[in-house]
């Protein structure tokens, strides 16, 4: 009777528990994903010698949780907010400055507990911004191989033929190693 007391008993703590941790994301662990679509990202910086750096370095922490969350997204998403978007449109929380003196010495260390909250809007501009610089590539890409196949032209023609056959080889070893670094760099 008593183990099946004690079962129940850790069953109920085991499933509280489990409710606190998907109601609190864990401190610069995986973040909580609300129902409304917003990330929230509860981090915790380093010591600094004022609060203005303790708080600084956990904004980076901040960025650095981003880009780590929306670079394992599907398609991955290789940017992250930069510090002035978070810092003006995602407003951190700012829950807890930790307090420590430094031994024998009158100087005191600060660190601060950040939550940020990165709304579906952020995540949506950061993929766009993606998709732009990607098709900016792709654009270039393609005006440098319309500007070197005119400048083949240009230099067979000056030639007179002469190095047709080079200028052929040239030109589709320049074309493969530029599809070839496209294709690596997408």
């Amino acid at each position: 009777m008593r183990t099946i007391q004690s079962y129940f008993l850790l069953m109920i703590l085991f499933s509280l528990a489990a409710k606190a941790r998907a109601e609190n994301p864990a401190i610069n662990g995986e973040p909580l994903i609300r129902p409304n679509g917003s990330i929230v990202f509860l981090v915790q910086g380093e010591f600094r010698p004022s609060v203005d750096s303790a708080r600084d370095s956990a904004l980076h922490t901040a960025q650095e949780k981003m880009r780590d969350w929306l670079s394992r997204q599907d398609p991955a998403i290789r940017r992250a907010p930069s510090m002035e978007t978070i810092r003006r449109e995602m407003k951190p929380h700012e829950f807890t400055l930790q307090e420590e003196q430094i031994l024998n010495q009158q100087d005191r260390m600060y660190r601060m507990m950040i939550e940020v909250e990165m709304q579906p809007k952020h995540v949506r501009a950061l993929r766009e911004s993606e998709r732009v610089t990607l098709g900016l590539w792709t654009l270039g890409g393609i005006l440098g191989i319309l500007a070197v196949i005119a400048a083949l032209f240009f230099v067979d023609e000056w030639t007179k033929g002469y190095l047709t056959r080079w200028l052929i080889a040239g030109g589709l070893m320049l074309f493969i190693g530029l599809a070839v670094l496209w294709w690596w760099g997408k």
